[in-house]
């Protein structure tokens, strides 16, 4: 029983996997490199705005590589991240991008918009990385963001793994490892007390 199950699961992914090579899919694997980079470079920055516009530069390349594997919620997350990014930079050279409210505004957003476009029990692994990433841009302790973007790449890994979105996976590993790298970066040389 087991084999057959096996059986017949290997053949459907089969049929799955070879079928989603196409160019469409090959473009949306470069976009989401691309994207990648732009990330790990926000992830190593120590200047928010510099932070700000890596992140949201990314968020445009994610967002149209989902759009192209048909990830909706996905894709709404990341246009709510690049609105996020413009109006959060906007406010911060104002003094003002600290607000609660406004934070507060933009993780409503996204829960909002990952409602609206859900469609598999998954999905809500995007809107949780798009609001845990967003509250991590309250105020400007960097641990802080540097911390909580471990939860950000673990939510969109698994979305990913789940979405069969090849590169978006090893991006996202790779994210990771850029995060923990940039912690201790940000922690060497200081003692960590117990």
């Amino acid at each position: 029983m087991v084999y057959l199950i096996l059986f017949l699961y290997n053949k459907q992914r089969k049929g799955k996997i070879a079928d989603m090579w196409t160019t469409r899919y090959i473009i949306s694997q470069i976009l989401v490199v691309i994207g990648m980079g732009l990330m790990a470079v926000s992830y190593q920055t120590k200047n928010k705005t510099l932070l700000l516009l890596f992140s949201s530069l990314s968020a445009l390349l994610y967002g149209t590589h989902y759009f192209l594997i048909g990830a909706m919620s996905a894709v709404a997350m990341n246009v709510v991240a690049l609105i996020r990014g413009f109006v959060i930079n906007y406010f911060d050279k104002k003094g003002k991008s600290n607000s609660i409210w406004l934070i507060g505004s933009f993780i409503l957003f996204f829960i909002v918009a990952g409602a609206v476009t859900m469609t598999r029990w998954f999905d809500i692994l995007a809107i949780m990385a798009s609001t845990i990433y967003t509250a991590s841009l309250y105020g400007v302790n960097i641990k802080v963001y540097r911390w909580m973007s471990i939860g950000v790449s673990a939510c969109w890994l698994s979305f990913s793994i789940l979405s069969k979105t090849v590169f978006g996976a090893i991006t996202e590993t790779i994210l990771l490892t850029m995060e923990i790298i940039g912690i201790v970066r940000l922690y060497k040389g200081q003692k960590i007390e117990a």
